[in-house]
């Protein structure tokens, strides 16, 4: 196995654990989240060399793009109208990892927008199940990720073609 597939495999393993610690410990489990998530970005920073401006752009546009889902009222994170810790937490390991992991989508945005679409709005509608998030319609809540997410990779595919950065 190249070391290419074990950076991206290793990447997406490492942020799905945060995830994971991130949406079912919440703010409960924000001391071992914050500390993987710190791990995370360290090793992830010296091992695999995100471009900082992607990660940058990566966390910036996530972080847009939750407020605006807050600001339209179809998630409300238990009660708190910014973000929480885990949230935050959450969105840097996103944003070290996808610049890795998913640079096979650059050149293809209509698949990063359709992947996008899919695997974000699913991964919210299990988030909310799990208890880390509460919305008025559920419907309207995956509806509204599905668009947002489907732009947000639509975007991450541009922006890495622009940088240079594929698979």
């Amino acid at each position: 196995m190249s070391q290419r597939v074990i950076d991206k495999v290793s990447s997406f393993i490492g942020f799905n654990l945060i995830w994971y610690l991130a949406v079912v410990g919440g703010d409960q489990g924000i001391a071992l989240t914050a500390t993987l998530t710190l791990l995370f970005v360290v090793i992830g920073s010296y091992f695999w060399r995100p471009p900082f401006a992607a990660v940058l752009s990566c966390l910036f546009l996530g972080l847009l793009m939750e407020s605006l889902m807050q600001v339209l009222g179809l998630v409300s994170f238990n009660g708190i109208w910014w973000f929480p810790a885990w949230l935050l937490c959450l969105w840097l390991g996103f944003a070290v990892m996808a610049p890795v992991a998913l640079t096979w989508l650059v050149g293809m945005p209509k698949l990063a927008c359709c992947l996008g679409a899919l695997a974000g709005a699913s991964t919210y509608y299990a988030g909310l199940k799990l208890g880390a998030a509460t919305t008025p319609s559920v419907l309207a809540m995956v509806c509204g990720y599905a668009i947002a997410w489907g732009i947000y990779l639509w975007l991450f595919s541009h922006l890495m073609q622009r940088m240079g950065r594929t698979t």
